[in-house]
């Protein structure tokens, strides 16, 4: 079931879905899906105890598949509920998806006064984010993550990037001003000495739009912490 689903065989039933910690390869996907797909974010804190998450890479160790693909994930079983929030692929194209990344996404038509301003690219990044958080003063969280990932589509580009890739400190400048109301909320909606985890220290990094991103939550966990 496994290696049929990783080649995308639609003649099998899978129990399995797939999952890319990096929103430009999710995107990627969508887009050739046709226009009736959607990206989808589940928080792996909220799963139901059935949901078992694999790394491909993982699998094809223990013998299960020999694809290799680094960059997906399998879910085993349905993943409903609080845990589970999809945005049609054409309302977020529609939120100046392609303005955020601009030239290191390939895309020839893009509104210049988005990309070129860090500010405007920022805050458009927040209202993109909010598509996918229905109750951002519940979740703060959610938007702090998606926000920060939609801000690093600006980072993608050749893997070789990856070993002079450093934390982009004026990006995390403009994330802590436009993220100030979220951070504060994050850092005082959880009681006790566990705060929220914004990134898992052990996912898949080596892409240079994902690598940025982790850096940014890494740096902006780091606030809970004082």
């Amino acid at each position: 079931m496994v290696a049929g689903h990783l080649s995308g065989r639609t003649s099998i039933k899978s129990c399995f879905s797939s999952w890319a910690a990096c929103l430009s390869v999710a995107t990627v996907f969508a887009r050739g899906r046709g226009n009736r797909s959607y990206v989808a974010i589940i928080d792996t804190a909220l799963l139901s105890p059935h949901v078992k998450i694999y790394h491909v890479p993982k699998l094809r160790e223990a013998g299960i598949c020999h694809h290799h693909i680094p960059v997906e994930y399998l879910a085993y079983g349905p993943i409903n509920g609080p845990a589970f929030h999809c945005v049609a692929y054409d309302d977020i194209f529609a939120g100046n998806f392609a303005s955020l990344a601009g030239r290191s996404y390939r895309n020839t038509s893009f509104d210049w006064s988005i990309y070129g301003h860090l500010d405007k690219r920022v805050a458009a990044a927040k209202k993109l984010a909010s598509l996918f958080c229905p109750n951002p003063k519940e979740r703060p969280d959610i938007i702090i993550a998606l926000t920060t990932a939609f801000s690093s589509l600006v980072h993608c580009g050749p893997v070789m990037m990856l070993a002079k890739m450093t934390l982009d400190k004026k990006l995390f400048g403009e994330l802590i001003v436009h993220l100030a109301h979220e951070i504060k909320n994050a850092m005082v909606s959880t009681t006790g000495p566990k705060k929220p985890g914004l990134v898992n220290p052990l996912m898949y990094r080596e892409l240079p739009q994902l690598k940025q991103m982790v850096l940014l939550l890494e740096r902006i966990e780091l606030l809970f912490l004082s």
